[in-house]
Formats: C-alpha cells, structure tokens, sequence
C-alpha cells in the first residue's frame, strides 16, 4: 500500500514538473511574440504618432496574423511598455491585419470596442 502511494505521489510530482516546464515555455514564447509586435509594429501603435492602419503587406500584419493568442500578449505588455503604446491602435492594428481581438474583451485594461466594418481580406481568406 506504501509502495503503491509513493508511486502516485511520485507520479504527480513529475506531471506537476512537467507542466510546470510548458507553463514557463510558453512565457518566454510569449515575451518573444510580444516582442516582435514591438519591433514590428511600434510605428504603428506608438501614443500620439502612430498609424494604426498598416498595409496587409507589411510585416507588422505579418506577425499578427501569426499570433494565435493576441490576448495573451497584452498579458505581456509591461507597465514600461504601456507608457508608450496606444491600446486602442493596438486593437486597430488587430482588426486592419485581419486577426482581431475579440470586441467586448479587455487587453491590459482597454475594452476592445466592436468596429462597425469588418477587416478587410487578408491573403489567407482569399
């Protein structure tokens, strides 16, 4: 009986290692996402300057119609981070490129609105 309740205690502690390990994986994907969202898009969704509208073509709609999780990299949106990108071109950027976050959802504290026009097609959808 012992044996049998150490092998389950046993078994449980390497399945907790194990998700434990693909829990923070999973973490540093994200930060790396979120960081080519920075680089890629930072014209884009910087406060005060940015264009909210990139061309389907470009790489910032590149690397946001490869993001499976957008709402996971506001997440990752530092509070430094923050003080520079404009939320609501962030959401924007999402609905132009094709992939956006779901209206009515919350990113890093920003209700992403409902648009009144849906994005425009995307080389995947054609």
């Amino acid at each position: 009986m012992t044996r049998s309740k150490g092998m389950w205690v046993f078994s449980l502690l390497v399945l907790l290692a194990f998700s434990s390990y693909s829990y923070h994986a999973r973490g540093d994907e994200l930060t790396e996402e979120k960081n080519l969202v920075i680089e890629y898009c930072k014209k884009h969704i910087i406060k005060y300057f940015g264009d909210p509208f990139p061309k389907l073509s470009s790489k910032c709609c590149g690397i946001v119609c490869l993001l499976i999780d957008l709402h996971a990299i506001c997440e990752k949106f530092t509070i430094k981070d923050l003080l520079w990108i404009d939320l609501e071109k962030w959401a924007t950027v999402t609905h132009v490129c094709g992939n956006s976050l779901l209206p009515g959802t919350i990113c890093a504290g920003y209700v992403v609105p409902r648009y009144g026009h849906e994005p425009p097609p995307t080389e995947h959808s054609v």
